[in-house]
């Protein structure tokens, strides 16, 4: 019964670093998206 609650905690633990990552790398393709398009108009615009 003792190895089950260090157990729950890794498994909580790892699935919080796996949804910070996530998010994280989320977060950061819709700020390069949003760059590229404000380059990119920039770019056409300039023409």
């Amino acid at each position: 019964m003792m190895w089950e609650l260090p157990q729950t905690t890794i498994l909580r633990t790892n699935s919080k670093i796996v949804g910070t990552h996530t998010f994280r790398k989320f977060f950061l393709h819709r700020i390069y998206v949003k760059v590229t398009i404000r380059v990119v108009e920039k770019f056409h615009s300039g023409d």
